[in-house]
């Protein structure tokens, strides 16, 4: 009781604060216009008058503060009372959407909303009509998706579960078309890494396989037919975290992919090199990043090598000249050429755009051609166009100097939390294969999607055993 008290009192100076510093939230504007609507009749009727029809898309997300909203305004008594009462002109409220999508309960939506509309447009002699024609898939492929899920839907309780609706297939079946199932080995122990890692490889060789003609599947019959395009083929994943593995099966086989969705850039090796490299400049008196500058891929220098450079009593300071004697010839040319780079890189940040002088860094120290050649090379190349990409906004659109972007470069490798979109070189051909998570794949369509990362999750999962009713005037639980 003393928690919620003190949760009150903590909401309540927090909201006088927003409305006396004039900073309100969206659920701010919401609460104030469905306030205005209940309580100001006139302010009710001049918006129903200027606003005679409401269209609402994606309906499954609408949450109990924008129903309100959406029945004060065309409810057709006069009287706003209870808006949960409130039945809507004809003709005047039409939604779309659908009880199996709603997914953003943790923001309010959820199907007691979406059904206690539904039921006010019925009272106001309104209509349902059901859309479960499919113009995408053949009937092959709707009735194994009906016998799938319907079993599934049986299991839960109606009132907190959507209602399974049989799909039916508008375009005609045809021979090749249906699931198939992909045979791999089953990970030792239960670990998801080796059974991903085993079943990326089969996808690769199928694909590749098909891109000259043969499309057998286990050994058995084939499934298209002809020769494939690598455009035919989408990979979608149960989640993010195994994509790179599907993209390096693929880069093995030399099949061109383009990866969908933002990723982490921790363990980028060109981004680590680039801060590095500008941390060296930033940071001209600390050795720190000049020893990780030249440690890494772009110099290369080992521990022995670094040794030698203290014996030869060198500063460790990117503007110190190296040793004139007690070097090896081959250790003091790569010095002298990687302090030549960051020189030049010096000189450019100060008479160019940042990304302009990034850019010229990563050309003349060929960073971009050494990551392309390497594992999963066209992801990491790509990555390193994205990040020079987004230089260039920030300092064009942004108007941030070199030492903040730095900081921004630096903290994408440090916080694993941040996110950036992905990009291969293949990204922007339109014949590729498509690799992304399952969540990304709305409104796409392919000739043959791959059902990744499909291992059973249900250890993971948790059990329901309590429903939040928000309808009523005041919350319960049930």
């Amino acid at each position: 009781v003393l928690a919620g008290e003190l949760i009150d009192e903590a909401m309540a100076y927090y909201r006088d604060t927003r409305l006396a510093a004039a900073t309100l939230t969206f659920n701010d504007l919401l609460e104030l216009s469905a306030a205005l609507l209940r309580d100001r009749p006139e302010a009710r009727a001049h918006f129903q008058r200027r606003y005679r029809r409401l269209f609402v898309d994606e309906f499954q997300d609408t949450d109990p503060l924008q129903a309100e909203v959406l029945l004060y305004l065309t409810g057709v008594e006069e009287v706003a009372g209870d808006w949960r009462q409130l039945t809507p002109r004809p003709g005047s409220l039409f939604v779309v959407g659908d009880e199996k999508q709603s997914i953003y309960r943790f923001r309010r939506a959820d199907l007691d909303i979406f059904r206690l509309v539904r039921d006010r447009i019925l009272a106001g002699h309104g209509a349902v009509v059901e859309l479960t024609t499919s113009f995408r898939s053949r009937s092959q492929i709707t009735n194994w998706a009906n016998g799938a899920f319907e079993p599934l839907f049986d299991n839960y309780d109606g009132r907190y579960q959507a209602q399974f609706q049989r799909l039916v297939a508008h375009r005609p079946t045809q021979e090749g078309a249906g699931v198939y199932r992909l045979q791999s080995r089953p990970g030792s122990g239960g670990r998801r890494e080796p059974q991903t890692r085993d079943e990326a490889e089969r996808i690769a060789i199928f694909i590749a396989a098909a891109l000259r003609g043969r499309t057998e599947l286990n050994g058995e019959q084939a499934v298209l037919g002809r020769r494939a395009e690598a455009g035919d083929f989408m990979i979608l994943t149960r989640s993010r975290r195994y994509l790179g593995e599907y993209a390096r099966a693929l880069e093995t086989q030399q099949v061109a992919y383009d990866i969908t969705g933002a990723g982490s850039l921790r363990d980028s090796l060109e981004l680590r090199s680039l801060v590095d490299a500008l941390d060296t400049l930033l940071q001209a008196d600390d050795p720190v990043p000049l020893v990780a500058y030249l440690r890494g891929p772009l110099v290369g220098l080992g521990d022995d090598e670094l040794y030698a450079l203290r014996q030869a009593r060198w500063r460790f300071r990117w503007r110190a000249c190296p040793p004139a004697d007690g070097l090896p010839v081959d250790l003091a040319e790569r010095l002298t050429r990687a302090l030549a780079s960051l020189q030049r890189l010096w000189d450019d940040l100060r008479q160019r755009p940042m990304g302009a002088a990034l850019e010229r860094f990563v050309e003349v120290t060929g960073l971009a051609a050494h990551a392309a050649v390497g594992e999963a090379g066209s992801s990491r190349a790509g990555n390193l166009l994205r990040v020079l990409a987004m230089v260039r906004d920030a300092q064009s659109r942004r108007g941030l100097d070199w030492g903040q972007i730095t900081d921004d470069l630096r903290d994408l490798l440090n916080d694993d939390r941040q996110r950036v979109e992905e990009m291969t070189l293949e990204t922007g051909r339109p014949n590729v294969v498509r690799v992304m998570n399952l969540h990304q794949a709305k409104g796409l369509e392919a000739k043959v999607v791959f059902l990744a990362d499909a291992f059973d999750t249900s250890g993971q999962q948790h059990r329901v055993d309590m429903h939040v009713s928000r309808v009523a005037t005041t919350p319960h639980l049930s």
